[in-house]
């Protein structure tokens, strides 16, 4: 498995939030990255609970480089990790209210994904 830490070079995909109970003021900041056998996805969050704010790096996902592009890796990773969050989680099945910005991944891109998302809920 892949070490936990400050990733180096990172893609950022997508930034999303949630204003609503139970995750009122998420933030969160989605990264790939690309290492010499594996895709890792990266989830940066801010922790308001504290002063000052920071920013934490969590590893979320990965998957094999070998045959597998950087955007079909971006986008499987992101189903499965919000898959995975709706099925555990007590917070709603959309991973996110709104997109604060969209970067490698499109925001049609992004709602091909929960519109996947939710078929597979169905």
């Amino acid at each position: 498995m892949p070490k936990q830490g400050v990733p180096r070079s990172p893609t950022y995909l997508l930034q999303a939030e949630w204003s609503e109970p139970p995750a009122n003021g998420a933030v969160n900041a989605y990264y790939l990255q690309a290492r010499r056998r594996h895709w890792l996805l990266w989830i940066r969050y801010l922790d308001d609970g504290d002063y000052p704010w920071t920013w934490h790096w969590v590893l979320i996902g990965y998957c094999e480089r070998r045959g597998v592009d950087e955007r079909t890796a971006a986008v499987h990773l992101l189903l499965e990790y919000w898959t995975y969050r709706a099925e555990n989680s007590v917070c709603r099945s959309d991973p996110y209210e709104w997109i604060n910005a969209a970067a490698f991944l499109s925001v049609a891109d992004v709602e091909a994904i929960v519109r996947e998302l939710r078929r597979r809920s169905q």
